[in-house]
């Protein structure tokens, strides 16, 4: 049997180093015809660290924080989405038309990553990685090697490119 692809989740963390990921999410997604489900997950703070923030910045300044936060990540990926479609505009014209959902969620990455991947039904878990220290060459991030490990669908991860200079 042929695999499918229809529905793919992508999952960046935001950083600059994610475009690379992103990219090849569009591609697949336009080349298969498939829907787009961006993810972004803010990881949680420890509990006893953000009871001391809560109690430091008081509950309504905690909630317009993590709310502001929520909607930075949601205008980032906007503006991410837009900024590729136009760069590619010639070859992909319908480019945004793959886009599903947006989620911005707060959590353990690596948790929601699979918990969103089965409850949607994707086909293809999408994620970047950078690596990183003495043995970036030997090593993924720990987030891709936790969901590449745990994951029941198959992960494309797609390392960071380095600008030549």
């Amino acid at each position: 049997m042929v695999p499918q692809i229809k529905k793919i989740l992508y999952t960046s963390d935001l950083s600059q180093n994610s475009r690379p990921a992103l990219a090849w999410t569009m591609t697949l997604a336009h080349r298969y015809d498939a829907q787009i489900t961006f993810l972004s997950v803010i990881e949680e703070i420890s509990p006893s660290t953000a009871y001391s923030v809560r109690s430091f910045m008081g509950e309504n300044r905690w909630k317009e924080m993590t709310e502001d936060q929520h909607n930075e990540a949601n205008t980032e990926i906007q503006n991410r989405i837009g900024r590729f479609c136009e760069e590619v505009q010639n070859e992909m014209a319908a480019c945004p038309m793959v886009v599903k959902d947006i989620v911005i969620k707060r959590g353990v990455p690596v948790e929601i990553i699979l918990d969103e991947a089965e409850s949607r039904r994707c086909d293809l878990i999408i994620m970047g990685t950078h690596g990183g220290g003495l043995f970036k060459d030997a090593m993924i991030g720990s987030t891709a090697r936790r969901v590449l490990r745990r994951s029941k669908i198959p992960v494309l991860v797609v390392p960071l490119q380095e600008e030549d200079g």
